[in-house]
């Protein structure tokens, strides 16, 4: 509810629409597993995920996220455990008809087709499920029927668009000092964008596309 709630602040007053993403991100739920044990972590889990999906059906949030496993190595019963959960999230989307953030470890060719399958199973439509931190493997993403979101540094994009311009940009935040870097800020992708306009690298219709026509065919919103 506090990020729906500072969403609504954002609308109300600034000129920035926001679409709030409401989940378990999977180091809150290594931390709750490890404190509390796996069969109470994902009752909760769970539990908090079908309130996530009230909360879209209401029109409350747009999507769920960010789900799925920890970036880091945990135990395998943990890991078993991420893995259900993210299932379940998948099956909220499915039953909600929206769309899923997925943060993982880092991604090959292997996971992004891992994640498209897994969607296939459930019954949700691959294109919904969106690869946070994706490399730029637009055709295997493709392939797999999902969508790869890319952190918004200039040679990330420029590898990307090798391949088209079906993905999204995205910045992220880090508290890990030892990998300094790894992500961008908010503006990099305003900025990375004019840079690759005027360099010639990208057209005005890609950029209508990554970050317009594509976002509202993931998320099923409308930027009008």
């Amino acid at each position: 509810d506090s990020t729906i709630n500072l969403s609504n602040e954002i609308n109300e007053k600034t000129g920035v629409t926001s679409f709030p993403v409401i989940g378990i991100h999977p180091a809150e739920f290594a931390r709750m597993c490890e404190s509390v044990g796996i069969k109470k972590a994902l009752d909760v889990a769970k539990a908090a995920l079908n309130a996530a999906g009230k909360r879209i059906e209401d029109k409350k949030a747009v999507a769920i996220g960010e789900v799925g496993r920890p970036h880091y190595e945990v135990p395998a019963d943990i890991l078993d455990a991420s893995n259900e959960l993210m299932k379940y999230a998948f099956e909220i989307a499915k039953d909600t008809g929206c769309a899923v953030q997925l943060h993982t470890e880092s991604a090959g060719e292997a996971q992004l087709r891992e994640f498209g399958t897994l969607a296939k199973e459930v019954g949700l439509d691959p294109k919904r499920v969106i690869k946070h931190y994706s490399p730029p493997l637009i055709n295997v993403a493709e392939e797999a029927g999902i969508f790869p979101s890319l952190i918004a540094s200039e040679d990330n994009i420029k590898n990307a668009l090798k391949e088209g311009t079906r993905f999204l940009m995205e910045s992220d935040y880090i508290d890990d000092l030892k990998r300094p870097g790894a992500v961008v800020g908010p503006k990099s992708v305003p900025r990375v964008s004019q840079k690759l306009l005027d360099a010639g690298i990208l057209k005005e219709d890609d950029l209508i596309k990554i970050h317009k026509d594509n976002v509202e065919e993931v998320y099923g919103i409308s930027l009008d």
